[in-house]
């Protein structure tokens, strides 16, 4: 099936040949489930595979470096090679149609504030024994941790929660906006603040291990609403500021 949608239209457009070839590569690096650092074969070798020119597969791999999925690395040792599909890269490429629609910071704030207790509410419904201890282990070093730590074991709590909802797409989007947030150094956890985000995460936590959906998702919306206000009081100059392209 996908072949087939490769061959035809997409949208209602026709192929440019070097997105073609962008499709089938990257269908091959998925199908055949190569890890990030797998170099891809020669040029020559490449080239006769898909049947195009030379010009044409470099534009194939250029499409392919921009969305991320390879890094090409000049000279004799070097050459296109697998990354790894990040967060981070989605949160570079979702930027340019934040920019070029106008979306401001508060509109991903706000956007958090409906995801994540979705996520939340699907995290109860799919916790096992294992995602559990994940869970005590989490809060057990975050009370011991010192700021800086605090922040990241924060971040891993709410990474663990897109991974146990089974949803891979919520589980990005919403990563990319934590990203987004880190690479403008919008990320902070004042000291004061750590213990009712510690005492928020232990509520969520709970109810995931209850599996009780309704009450994971009414605690996230509830600490999501205070991480809300926490960032418009700290940031109120941007909040209704335009998010850039990086």
């Amino acid at each position: 099936m996908q072949r087939a949608v490769l061959m035809g239209r997409i949208a209602g457009r026709s192929l440019k040949r070097a997105e073609h070839v962008a499709r089938e590569i990257l269908a091959d690096v998925v199908e055949r489930e190569l890890p990030p650092g797998t170099p891809l074969p020669p040029e020559a070798v490449m080239l006769k595979e898909y049947e195009v020119s030379r010009g044409t597969f470099r534009e194939a791999l250029r499409i392919l470096e921009v969305h991320g999925l390879i890094t090409i690395k000049p000279g004799p040792s070097g050459g296109p090679r697998i990354a790894a599909v990040t967060a981070r890269e989605f949160a570079r490429t979702a930027t340019f149609y934040y920019r070029a629609m106008g979306a401001t910071f508060g509109d991903l704030v706000q956007t958090r504030l409906v995801v994540e207790p979705m996520m939340a509410r699907l995290a109860a419904r799919n916790c096992t024994a294992a995602d559990a201890t994940g869970f005590e282990d989490n809060l057990a070093m975050a009370k011991v941790a010192a700021p800086k730590e605090s922040l990241r074991l924060a971040f891993e709590f709410h990474e663990m929660i897109g991974r146990i909802c089974g949803n891979q797409v919520l589980a990005m989007f919403d990563r990319s906006m934590g990203e987004i947030f880190d690479m403008y150094s919008l990320n902070s956890l004042p000291e004061r603040e750590n213990e009712l985000h510690l005492r928020a995460h232990g509520n969520i936590a709970r109810a995931i291990i209850d599996g009780d959906q309704d009450r994971a998702e009414a605690s996230m919306r509830k600490h999501l609403e205070g991480i809300v206000r926490d960032f418009e009081q700290r940031n109120g100059d941007i909040v209704d500021q335009v998010v850039d392209w990086l």
